[in-house]
């Protein structure tokens, strides 16, 4: 049994010409299609080399005319020695294909893109400031308006009718003229002068996510002039490439969809702690069955009301029989104590 297969001939004036191994009839048919011929025919004719074979004892191995090696060495070409067939590397030196071995290719590492927005909030933090139009002839007044609005506005409208400015107390230097496309720091910056609590995150949600479905016509792209992201408005109204160089890293080296993948890594806001007021403590302490000793200073007595009359200054237990005795004073801020 022969421990190779001859998988594919070229020509060798012209590669397009060749022909590839019919596994059911092991006969070869050419890459056009149509003719077919047989092994001894193409080993024996002067125009055709063996383009790739396999190693039969290893089916998984698999090598071509260009492969490397793992010692770095081309496969130049394929030659019988012995009734074995070689692989000949760098032109002239054979090489049984019984030990041949490709070069792995190098595993991309995957980035961890936990927590990275935060770290790239950071770092846009440490620019100068931005603000829209200066302090003196072009005022911006932000309307009463959320943020998610002020962002679809500002390509709309504020982009087109200010120019950004680095903020300087009363005086503000131009930074960039009307109309001109905005990086993600721009952006981001801009939106902290009017908004100071907002994120990096709620930025990149809008602009990577949110935007397109409301502002079709806006485009994106990786700036060659100055190696950033940007994004601006296209005269055309669905553009078929709005999204461009998606796969293309951006200032931060990181591209479109790896700051799609970030949105779900990053953790969730915290929730505001309620603060609890003392009637809402009261109220949760203060349960029936509960065994308390009068405020003032009378026997103890068990909680039986089902109901708190939540009064102006009290909150009081109501007895079944009637009776009504302070649990809370709010003017004191006195308690009734627990004894069981």
């Amino acid at each position: 049994m022969k421990s190779y297969k001859i998988l594919e001939f070229s020509n060798v004036q012209q590669d397009t010409i060749g022909y590839t191994l019919n596994e059911t009839s092991g006969n070869y048919v050419a890459f056009a299609g149509g003719t077919t011929r047989g092994e001894l025919d193409l080993l024996y004719d002067r125009f055709m080399i063996i383009l790739k074979v396999q190693d039969t004892t290893r089916t998984s191995k698999i090598f071509k005319i260009g492969d490397v090696l793992e010692g770095g060495q081309v496969i130049t070409s394929f030659k019988f020695v012995n009734n074995k067939l070689c692989l000949v590397i760098n032109t002239n030196f054979v090489h049984s294909l019984s030990s041949a071995n490709l070069r792995a290719e190098p595993v991309a590492v995957p980035k961890n893109l936990k927590n990275v927005l935060k770290s790239i909030e950071n770092r846009i933090l440490r620019e100068r400031p931005l603000q829209l139009g200066n302090n003196s002839s072009h005022v911006f007044i932000n309307p009463n308006q959320p943020l998610v609005e002020f962002m679809y506005r500002f390509f709309g409208d504020y982009n087109q009718a200010y120019n950004t400015c680095y903020s300087h107390g009363e005086r503000a230097s131009e930074q960039t003229p009307v109309g001109k496309r905005r990086s993600l720091t721009d952006i981001f910056l801009i939106c902290r002068k009017y908004y100071p609590t907002c994120t990096l995150k709620e930025v990149v949600q809008f602009l990577y996510v949110d935007i397109y479905a409301r502002i079709p016509h806006l485009r994106t792209l990786k700036c060659s002039s100055i190696h950033k992201r940007v994004w601006w408005l296209s005269g055309e109204h669905f553009p078929q490439d709005k999204i461009k160089h998606r796969s293309t890293p951006d200032e931060f080296d990181y591209t479109f969809d790896e700051y799609i993948a970030m949105l779900s890594l990053e953790p969730a806001a915290a929730e505001p702690v309620k603060s609890v007021s003392k009637l809402e403590e009261a109220k949760t302490k203060y349960t029936v069955g509960k065994r308390v000793a009068s405020q003032m200073g009378g026997i103890a007595f068990i909680i039986d009301s089902k109901v708190f009359d939540e009064t102006t200054n009290y909150i009081v237990n109501i007895s079944k029989a009637g009776t009504r005795r302070v649990l809370y004073n709010k003017n004191t801020e006195t308690w009734s104590r627990i004894t069981s």
